[in-house]
């Protein structure tokens, strides 16, 4: 009889310990209810939509960028200065580390040069080379700042080849 009361008093301590375990669990993971499947497609549902707006917004995001971008290429004929705003414009949108911001610092870089920023365009080439996860725009930025470091050739007068223009008598 007493190991059959003691058999009793164990199922209810056991009882009262896994009571008490699904408490916890029902406070750290949230109360599940009845129509729990109901609830997880909901969750799932709203996943969802949340996918869906933040992919819309990303997508507005990267059309924008995109013009400003078109912008700053076709103002690089003579504006550097508005070059280099919109394309600083974009890198707050892209992430420098894809293949369209490196794209994007490589002509960050160019508009500085064409500013007479020398030290930052040749730093920009640089930590592109370094840090940049694409290997094309490692290369890319390793050849142009090696043109631009590249000695400059003296010449002469003499050496220098002159094209007389058409119709004149020289």
């Amino acid at each position: 009889m007493r190991k059959r009361v003691k058999e009793i008093e164990e199922i209810k301590e056991l009882e009262n310990n896994a009571e008490e375990l699904q408490y916890r669990v029902d406070e750290e993971y949230g109360e599940e209810d009845e129509s729990s499947e109901e609830t997880e497609e909901d969750k799932w549902e709203g996943v969802r939509r949340e996918l869906e707006k933040v992919a819309k917004e990303q997508a507005e995001r990267r059309k924008t960028a995109q013009l400003m971008f078109d912008l700053g290429q076709k103002a690089y004929g003579g504006m550097y200065g508005r070059v280099t705003e919109f394309l600083e414009g974009v890198l707050t949108i892209i992430p420098r580390p894809t293949l369209f911001g490196g794209e994007i610092q490589i002509w960050l870089a160019m508009a500085n040069e064409a500013n007479n920023r020398h030290a930052d365009c040749i730093d920009l080439y640089k930590q592109l080379e370094r840090k940049h996860p694409s290997i094309s725009i490692q290369r890319q930025a390793a050849e142009l700042r090696y043109i631009l470091q590249a000695p400059k050739l003296k010449i002469s007068q003499e050496e220098m080849v002159t094209i007389p223009l058409i119709g004149s008598s020289c």
